[in-house]
């Protein structure tokens, strides 16, 4: 599984200005200034929502992205909270589904597992 350091990185190639993001405007990291999966994901959902106008290469790069690191878990048979795909689905698009300004552009480049957590928010 990789680090939170290296999903960062990932996603920062997505977004150049997510790094700058994180170390200036994050709310979601512990006391000491360090992330969880979770934490960054909900960065990146908050980050997004200042900028719902990217272009479609942009969403289908953060689409692959989001998929292919929905399919790394954790070898426990019970889901755990630092587990980078449960972070993907609830952090991430479970959250993302409350903002269909933003979600409605990703929801093109998303499997439809990805899609059912995006649309666990709609009531």
């Amino acid at each position: 599984m990789p680090s939170v350091n290296a999903v960062c990185r990932e996603l920062e190639a997505v977004f150049p200005d997510f790094e700058k993001w994180l170390l200036h405007d994050a709310i979601f990291c512990k006391s000491e200034g360090s992330f969880t999966y979770c934490g960054v994901f909900l960065e990146l959902v908050h980050f997004l929502s200042d900028r719902p106008d990217q272009p479609g290469e942009v969403w289908r790069k953060l689409g692959n992205v989001v998929e292919d690191m929905a399919k790394i878990s954790s070898p426990a048979k019970i889901p755990r909270q630092d587990d980078l795909s449960e972070a993907v689905e609830l952090c991430f698009l479970e959250t993302l589904g409350g903002y269909p300004e933003i979600s409605e552009n990703l929801r093109p480049f998303l499997s439809q597992e990805s899609l059912r957590m995006l649309d666990l928010d709609i009531g």
